[in-house]
């Protein structure tokens, strides 16, 4: 009966209904009141009714479910997290209440952060506002790829300039592991605009 429960909760998130006997508020109060999980997901994708409030732009659903004390930094069958879903669906006050309630800023199975999903959907806005709130722009992903490198690769060349005086500057000559004397030393300090919204 609580599985049931949780899959219509993950239904009723992803829609956005919050009222009624096929509402949030609802099943989240039968399961509490059975203890089930909030933070239940399964096969094939092990979304959470959070991610699914996320991926869609539910707000007032995610604020409902974090009053809950649902998992912000729970994991899918890519090992995304909802800001890594936020970022790149361009959801700027999702980002924001993410960022704020501490949510971690975590890689995926590919090793990469929200930030790639950003640069990778062009939300250069969402890309300012993570690294302003101390997203890594060098971490690499397992390819050794920096964010500089997904936007080089879509021929983005001032947004790519920006990422590398932002600090993505690991491997950005070659993908191959240079020796330490090769390697290419950050950038000195920089004031360099961030892209517009439209990616200029």
């Amino acid at each position: 009966m609580a599985q049931e429960e949780n899959r219509k909760l993950c239904q009723a998130a992803h829609k956005g209904i919050m009222d009624g006997e096929n509402g949030v508020k609802f099943f989240t109060s039968e399961l509490l009141r059975r203890q089930g999980d909030l933070d239940f997901s399964e096969k094939p994708y092990y979304r959470t009714a959070f991610h699914e409030a996320i991926s869609m732009n539910r707000e007032p659903v995610a604020k409902f479910l974090l009053d809950k004390n649902v998992s912000m930094n729970c994991t899918d069958y890519l090992g995304r997290t909802p800001l890594h879903d936020a970022s790149f669906y361009g959801y700027q006050d999702l980002v924001n209440l993410l960022l704020d309630k501490k949510a971690e800023i975590k890689q995926d199975d590919e090793g990469r952060t929200p930030l790639f999903r950003a640069v990778e959907a062009q939300r250069w806005q969402i890309a300012k506002t993570l690294i302003e709130k101390g997203c890594d722009a060098n971490v690499t992903d397992k390819h050794g790829c920096t964010a500089y490198h997904m936007a080089a690769f879509k021929g983005l060349g001032t947004q790519s300039w920006w990422l590398y005086c932002k600090g993505a500057w690991k491997n950005r000559f070659a993908l191959e592991d240079m020796p330490k004397d090769q390697a290419a030393a950050p950038p000195a300090p920089a004031e360099v605009p961030a892209p517009s919204a439209e990616g200029g």
